[in-house]
């Protein structure tokens, strides 16, 4: 009994769910454990979980409806087969489901059980495991089949494990071709071999390599032996064998490759293109600027043949430039762009339409038909003709020849009509610039010689401006003036320019020369070709200069001609009315300046007379000064020349220097309202004496004040004995307060009345006339005029052997 009770325990507690069956199937015995597989983990009291619960039923009703023939057919094999042990796995219906397997042992023979014994085990976690990983690999290799990069996986020896079909059809390779095969000696070339040997070692042992975990761009090889190239990515991972194997991805790049390669010299061209554009900006003429832009076409987008045609309002389409300079094609045609037969061409339809033009295949269009004996010659086979469209106008076309049908894809066209935009738009500037070239040099010569007239009265420099004017902007190769002598009839060479031999005192008759005649007749005389016209007097000069084309404008001032102005071109050059009237003002404007000149010359000369008779009256009430106060006679003129030299030394500009002059020579104007008891004391005089000596300053500012051209000079006058310290009079100035000349004249005043004899004193020597400018400086001196004062006795050449007073 206690071994029976011991049984049932181990029965009741096996983890293992146990089942008693009859023969037939109807459980005789069930497990705790097996009762909670089969009805599922909600049940949960005692009653339940007992053998009760499953006692007869049978085993195959227990299971779901789509495992029971499984069941019936697992309960035959236990009757029939008693010395084996068959398995049934199956899911049972409980929530959740779990799965299940049952092992059967036939013991209805044993006396002491006389049953089928079945065992179940829960399977479930490694059934759900193994369902997953059924499906991850039918995944994968749907993945694998799907994917266009190839997918090829090598083991620890290199050898090829996975080979899918991009695989296949990248390298040529079948699948039973390429497994097994080493994968290095299949795909990489033999120059590659050596490396691989070096590096495939390493990542059997480590699972590392230089190409392990990044992407890689190489060349490989294919079945055929032709390279292609790819991107790879290759990722190691460990067999279950614990050894290091690896999987690639491997993607043709051969498309991308062209792509990039086209991309990049489509770049380039663009780039180039670009470069060139902008080098437009600054070309001077719309030829060289055509030039380069049919250059550019050939040169880098490969056309063999390029020309650049204006469109003129005539309909016709004028040849600007080509590239190559030397192939006859574009001399030979003739094209328009209007409504005509020539304009029928893809030329014309592009600057009519302002669409690009494109002919694939020039031997079949019949548009062409009438250049289409030049092409052959040419053996041009296909063409683009791209409008060159600027704003709303069409400035012309520019065409491109291949000797290759096709040549002109939608790449070389989509940067070649940025190119022709931007060319355009230069063009078209260049175009109206040229346009107001001509009124700009016309404004630009006008604003010269006007600035010439007003900043110059000196007639020469006035001609030397109009003259390079007028062969600068104006573009001729020489000019002259001539003036006239209205005493001898004759023309006067006053200025040249541009000629191989520069004549020289030239003088010209009226009646002989097409200057006389335009002197004459007060209108230009032009000739555009000498050639075909008599040169008169100077054919002989005409032809050592090789003059081709001349005008000759009359120089006419308040209605007297006073000369003529001349203009050559070596080429022959039309002179239009525009032309015409140019001459007319720029020689209007050298009247001015010839007039002008001559009424300065005679102010300058009443002027200068005018000035004399003001500088000798001055010199004069100098004199009368001296002559008053015979103590100090040469005083004056010898400081003023003396103030002079100091007032140059300090780097005064001379028309300042003129007034220093004459306030030096007046600065003791004041002494005449001095009276001569005064003056003229032979004593020390009285404090009531010397507050009216004091006045002498004041009264020179009053009595010279009145007069006009004398007011810039009378610094000196009244501040000449205003001292440095401020301590002077009349106003007690002090510092830079103090008018610079008159700080100039105070040392030159001061170091002549010490060096010369008065009659209260006797004349200092030069030693000590120096020492006391020197101890006087920051006192009663500028220092700074004192410096000057010193350097211009040293350039004297005394040094400090000063002046001293003059010796009979």
């Amino acid at each position: 009994v206690a071994q029976a009770s011991l049984l049932l325990e181990i029965f009741e507690k096996h983890p293992a769910g146990l089942l008693f069956l009859s023969p037939t199937g109807t459980i005789l015995l069930a497990s705790k454990a097996a009762v909670r597989m089969l009805l599922g983990r909600t049940a949960t009291d005692s009653q339940e979980l007992s053998s009760a619960a499953l006692e007869k039923k049978t085993f195959v009703d227990l299971l779901p409806s789509s495992h029971k023939a499984a069941a019936e057919e697992f309960l035959r094999q236990i009757a029939a087969q008693p010395e084996n042990a068959p398995e049934l796995v199956f899911w049972t219906d409980t929530e959740p489901a779990r799965c299940l397997v049952a092992v059967g042992v036939n013991l209805a023979d044993d006396p002491a059980i006389g049953a089928f014994v079945v065992t179940l085990r829960d399977i479930t976690e490694h059934a759900v495991s193994r369902a997953t990983l059924e499906s991850q690999k039918h995944f994968l290799e749907a993945v694998i089949a799907a994917a266009r990069d190839a997918i090829v996986a090598i083991d620890h020896q290199g050898r090829v494990t996975l080979w899918s079909r991009a695989a296949e059809r990248l390298f040529g390779y079948a699948q039973e071709e390429a497994l097994g095969r080493d994968a290095h000696s299949l795909l990489a070339f033999p120059k590659d071999f050596a490396a691989y040997q070096q590096a495939f070692p390493r990542f059997a042992k480590t699972g590392k390599g230089r190409a392990i975990g990044r992407t890689l761009k190489l060349v490989a090889r294919r079945k055929s032996g032709a390279p292609v190239p790819v991107e790879l990515s290759l990722a190691a991972f460990r067999s279950p064998e614990g050894q290091w194997e690896a999987v690639a991805v491997i993607r043709d790049i051969s498309e991308r490759k062209r792509a990039d390669l086209l991309l990049s010299r489509h770049n380039q061209m663009l780039g180039r293109l670009y470069e060139v554009s902008q080098d437009l900006v600054h070309e001077r003429t719309i030829t060289a600027m055509a030039t380069d832009t049919v250059r550019a076409c050939v040169e880098i987008v490969g056309a063999d043949v390029a020309w650049l045609g204006e469109a003129k309002e005539d309909g016709s389409v004028e040849l600007l430039a080509q590239w190559p300079l030397d192939h006859p094609y574009p001399s030979l045609i003739s094209v328009r762009w209007d409504e005509t037969p020539l304009g029928g061409g893809p030329t014309g339809r592009a600057i009519r339409t302002k669409e690009v033009q494109v002919v694939d295949d020039l031997s079949t269009h019949e548009a062409t038909s009438p250049w289409m004996l030049y092409l052959r010659q040419a053996k041009l086979r296909s063409s683009a003709a791209i409008p060159l469209v600027s704003g709303t106008r069409v400035f012309g076309a520019l065409n491109l020849y291949s000797k290759k049908r096709g040549f002109f894809d939608e790449a070389n066209l989509q940067n070649l009509g940025m190119f022709a935009n931007l060319a355009a738009a230069a063009l078209e500037n260049a175009r109206i610039s040229q346009e107001l070239r001509k009124q700009l040099a016309f404004q630009t010569a006008l604003r010269e010689i006007d600035t010439a007239i007003l900043g110059s009265l000196d007639l020469r420099v006035v001609l030397r401006v109009l003259l390079d004017e007028v062969t600068t902007q104006l573009s001729f190769d020489a000019a002259d003036v001539f003036l006239l002598d209205p005493e001898s009839q004759t023309l006067e060479l006053a200025a040249s320019r541009g000629f191989i031999s520069p004549p020289k005192g030239l003088h010209l008759r009226l009646a002989e020369t097409d200057a006389g005649r335009a002197v004459l007749d007060r209108m230009v005389v032009a000739i555009e070709d000498l050639n075909s016209s008599k040169a008169g007097a100077r054919a002989e000069f005409f032809a050592r200069e090789h003059i081709v084309s001349l005008a000759c404008a009359p120089l006419i001032s308040r209605g007297q001609v006073v000369g003529v102005l001349e203009v050559f071109a070596r080429k022959k050059k039309p002179i239009d009315q525009d032309l015409v009237a140019l001459l007319e003002a720029l020689a209007y404007q050298a009247a001015i300046a010839v007039e002008n000149a001559r009424l300065f010359a005679n102010l300058q000369k009443a002027t200068s007379e005018v000035s004399s008779a003001y500088d000798a009256t001055i010199e004069g009430w100098s004199r009368a000064m001296d002559f008053r106060d015979r103590e100090t006679e040469g005083h004056t003129l010898r400081v003023t020349g003396l103030t002079v030299e100091v007032a140059r030394r300090l780097g005064l500009p001379e028309k300042d220097i003129v007034h220093v002059r004459r306030g030096a020579l007046l600065h003791d104007m004041g002494k005449l309202a001095v009276p001569d008891s005064i003056l003229l004391k032979p004593g020390k005089l009285t404090e009531e004496e010397w507050e009216v000596m004091r006045q002498h300053p004041s009264y020179a500012y009053e009595m010279l004040s009145h007069i006009a051209y004398l007011r810039p000079a009378l610094d000196i006058p009244h501040c000449h004995h205003e001292r440095w310290d401020g301590t002077g009079y009349p106003r007690g100035l002090k510092g830079e307060e103090i008018p610079l000349a008159a700080r100039i004249f105070a040392v030159a005043d001061v170091w002549d009345a010490l060096t010369n004899d008065r009659p209260y004193r006797p004349a200092w020597s030069r030693e000590q006339a120096l020492a006391y400018i020197k101890e006087q400086a920051g006192r009663q001196f500028d220092p700074q005029v004192v410096q000057a004062f010193l350097k211009v006795l040293e350039e004297r050449g005394h040094g400090n052997s000063l002046p001293g007073p003059p010796t009979s």
